[in-house]
């Protein structure tokens, strides 16, 4: 990917994982339009990269996001842009995306990390949604229910002053692990590599069952998972698992 302008945005891969940076530390890591439109072509990026397993997104500094940066924008621009985040959704990336959160996350900053699979955050961060208390419009609160039971996430909407912990995000079963801060990257990595021994096809398949489900029947959704299920029949994957599991070794998968 052509890069220009200041590094508003740092990508680095390493075997297969896919490491993304927000690199605003002086401004808090706060969204601009150069950096939400580098975000989105970068999530285009990884989704399209054959050799892309997993992505971690992360911020630099002590803080992971602080949402929009106001002074970009007019007032007018303001009311109507500064809560949209970055358009990707986790449904349309079929491949796993872990957020390393390595300090406070607020308004758009806690969306993106709401659309992660993985949450790992310092122990040390803070989480906020400030539409409430802004007046801003709600167009990605009503995700919340997807990731927090209906009374947390009204717990953190509704009260839009509120600063909640990483333990108590933990407790809510919104984050998956707690650490100290720099550990962060050290465990999210570390899930990172793990994925790398799974077997890739097979992932996306579930991820995408889990959130299709998620609006479908159960009788429905075992429908898709099934369907999803032929494409393995005849992989060379699928031979490398039973060759491995009959030999007593860790199977070697190509996506193929």
């Amino acid at each position: 990917m052509a890069l220009t302008g200041p590094e508003v945005l740092i990508t680095s891969k390493q075997d297969g994982i896919f490491i993304i940076t927000l690199n605003r530390p002086e401004r808090e890591n706060r969204i601009m339009p150069d950096l939400m439109h580098r975000l989105e072509e970068t999530w285009e990026e990884f989704k399209r990269d054959e050799n892309a397993v997993v992505a971690i997104l992360t911020g630099n500094g002590e803080t992971f996001c602080s949402g929009p940066d106001l002074s970009y924008l007019t007032k007018e621009e303001a009311t109507r842009l500064a809560p949209r985040p970055p358009r990707f959704y986790p449904w349309e990336i079929w491949k796993p995306i872990i957020a390393a959160i390595n300090g406070d996350a607020a308004c758009g900053g806690f969306h993106m990390a709401d659309a992660c699979d993985i949450r790992i955050a310092s122990e040390k961060a803070v989480f906020s949604i400030q539409e409430a208390q802004m007046n801003f419009k709600s167009t990605w609160v009503g995700c919340l229910p997807h990731t927090l039971s209906l009374g947390h996430a009204l717990e953190l909407a509704l009260w839009g002053d509120s600063r909640i912990p990483a333990q108590r995000m933990y407790e809510m079963g919104w984050l998956n692990r707690v650490v100290p801060r720099e550990k962060v990257m050290d465990e999210a990595m570390s899930w990172a590599y793990r994925m790398l021994e799974l077997a890739p096809v097979t992932v996306r398949n579930i991820k995408q069952v889990i959130y299709r489900g998620c609006y479908m029947s159960l009788v429905e959704s075992r429908e898709l998972g099934a369907a999803l299920e032929r494409n393995l029949l005849y992989m060379q994957d699928s031979q490398e698992a039973y060759d491995a599991y009959r030999e007593n070794r860790k199977p070697h998968f190509t996506g193929k």
